[in-house]
């Protein structure tokens, strides 16, 4: 099995939002952390604003990419709904209850 990478891009609402989101992420980081540590096939993972209407998740890991946005969603949906409130048409939220149209997105 090969390490694969991936990028999500989130399309911002407004600048506004680019600037909580960049307030804010920091904060919520060990819990990304803490949950790609139990899910166990990522290697690396990190978020970016890439401008005042893009923010990036970029990663990479071992398995299945389904699989891993499920355990995501599972473990660390706290982190994408705080995210998502500053996202243009999120999927549902709490993702933690909504793995599927979280995973689909």
């Amino acid at each position: 099995m090969g390490q694969s990478h991936f990028t999500l891009s989130f399309p911002l609402k407004s600048p506004a939002d680019a600037n909580v989101l960049a307030e804010q992420l920091p904060a919520m980081m060990p819990d990304l952390f803490e949950a790609t540590d139990k899910i166990g096939r990522v290697h690396y993972s990190r978020f970016t604003i890439l401008s005042e209407k893009t923010l990036l998740f970029l990663a990479d890991f071992d398995g299945e990419f389904d699989h891993l946005m499920s355990d995501l969603a599972k473990l660390s949906g706290p982190v994408f709904d705080a995210i998502f409130r500053h996202v243009a048409d999120p999927p549902p939220t709490p993702v933690a209850a909504n793995v599927e149209p979280f995973a689909n997105w």
